[in-house]
């Protein structure tokens, strides 16, 4: 049994958040989780459910600019109010549209990334008296987001549109304030993903099917019409067919 399923007897963190009544857990031999009163899951459970509800991009984003809400008369009278040598915001769309085309002509996500934080760090030497922080080595990983597409916590047009798209896809995502560049990336490639959250997955799945009996529970009460599944019992269509 590996260590991510090992669970100290008396304590179950499939029953939280309220703990069980009594201890309900000592670890079952060969299970996917412990000897508890909920369900064992299957490793092609886990992987199932990850990758239904899972998953991972890398994105840089652009802020919307006066521009963006401006209408093209609008736009236009702005111009004509500028001062020589004065020049509009740029457009936060017009930033993420070059970046697509970048990433759709080869260019990596992580370069654009670290362009955008050499900027915000040039910003920052300029506000500390020019002392340039230390650099550091960066694992790609750190610029990838994994997010359940049930996360609230995440604009819901992102994660929407994000879960939509296809391994390997790129588009730009409009959502609140800012326009996203969005890089869809394989889930798990080496697996060390599962087996990292495998304990909150656990979790999520239990409180889902929990929620799935209270819906059916909430439904009306089914009666079958006897007469209807009698007139289209498959001898009364077959001898139909037959004339």
């Amino acid at each position: 049994m590996s260590d991510v399923n090992k669970i100290p007897e008396g304590s179950c963190p499939h029953c939280s958040p309220a703990p069980a009544e009594e201890p309900c857990c000592a670890p079952a031999e060969g299970s996917t989780g412990c000897g508890c009163r909920h369900k064992q899951r299957t490793e092609e459970e886990y992987k199932q459910y990850f990758n239904d509800n899972y998953d991972r991009t890398r994105a840089v984003s652009y802020a919307k600019t006066s521009v963006d809400t401006m209408t093209e008369d609008e736009l236009a009278a702005a111009e004509a109010e500028l001062e020589e040598g004065e020049t509009l915001p740029e457009s936060g769309k017009a930033q993420a549209e070059a970046a697509l085309a970048r990433l759709q002509n080869g260019e990596d996500m992580i370069t654009i990334i670290k362009e955008m934080e050499a900027e915000q760090k040039k910003d920052e030497e300029e506000s500390t008296d020019g002392e340039k922080p230390a650099e550091e080595e960066t694992d790609p990983a750190k610029y990838d987001n994994v997010v359940n597409v049930q996360n609230t916590s995440v604009p819901e047009a992102y994660r929407n549109e994000s879960h939509a798209m296809a391994v390997g896809e790129v588009k730009i995502i409009e959502s609140g304030n800012y326009y996203y560049v969005v890089q869809k990336l394989e889930l798990d490639p080496d697996g060390s993903e599962l087996t990292a959250r495998k304990s909150s997955l656990l979790q999520e799945m239990n409180e889902f099917d929990a929620m799935v009996q209270e819906w059916i529970a909430a439904l009306p009460e089914l009666t079958v019409n006897e007469k209807t599944v009698e007139e289209f019992s498959p001898e009364v269509i077959a001898k139909r067919q037959n004339g």
